[in-house]
């Protein structure tokens, strides 16, 4: 049976590879050296390990036409997959680790010891190992007809504060309003500020994050906040059921 530490073996073999946003992978090449982006990467790894099409648009045949996406690995995760904790995700080779908004997100590989990751995190990076710590995800995610390796206890995981736009969850506040004025000014927000984190808000911070090269998943975490010319500070944004 197919293997999550063959995941990790396979996603390995791209490092220092080039990211591009939207890149288009055939999944059946298993020779292809980039370009990639984040959910290509991690739907390759998978048909390279099982030969299974998974997070993607369709269920294309042939599957060099599928198209990965991080809203198709929320879908297929919520109706065929196997949810699991960050924590137990952390401590599993080859299981993957989601963050979805309602425009954009990001996905990567667990490489199994507690806090590493394979993935395509942006043009600034490429393919690289990176961490779990200090970042927002919301499923843990694992295959299925992959066989995981699941002996090792989860490690612990506290999700950090930043900035969403997530079905239940309204941010809002004088913080929302400075970073659209912010956007604004860049040329990525066309409305007026409102304060609220909205879709088109998401929407201006992933097309920021696109230009300056870093990781396109519409969230105002440190590094984009930083990038902003902003510091988060909780006392700035209202967290609101919508």
């Amino acid at each position: 049976m197919a293997t999550g530490l063959e995941i990790v073996r396979h996603a390995e073999a791209k490092l220092g590879q080039e990211y591009v946003y939207g890149a288009r992978v055939p999944l059946d090449d298993g020779g292809w050296s980039g370009p990639w982006d984040c959910a290509e990467y991690c739907s390759w790894a998978v048909f390279q390990t099982s030969s299974t099409v998974y997070g993607c648009t369709d269920d294309h045949d042939p599957p060099s036409l599928a198209d990965a996406w991080t809203g198709a690995w929320k879908r297929d995760v919520l109706a065929l997959g196997i949810r699991v904790s960050v924590a137990e995700a952390s401590t599993i080779p080859g299981a993957m680790l989601l963050r979805r908004g309602s425009n954009s997100g990001h996905i990567v590989i667990s490489n199994g010891d507690g806090n590493g990751t394979l993935e395509a995190r942006g043009r600034l990076y490429g393919v690289v190992r990176y961490v779990i710590a200090g970042r927002i995800w919301d499923y843990g995610v694992l295959v299925p007809g992959i066989e995981y390796d699941r002996s090792n206890p989860p490690m612990p995981y506290v999700e950090p504060f930043g900035i969403r736009n997530v079905a239940k969850i309204r941010f809002s506040g004088p913080g929302v309003a400075e970073i659209q004025r912010r956007l604004s000014n860049l040329g990525f927000f066309e409305a007026t500020p409102t304060g609220i984190f909205d879709n088109a808000t998401e929407v201006a911070v992933r097309d920021f994050q696109i230009s300056v090269g870093v990781t396109p998943d519409g969230q105002v975490d440190p590094e984009t906040a930083r990038l902003l010319g902003m510091t988060l500070n909780k006392d700035n944004f209202l967290i609101e059921p919508k």
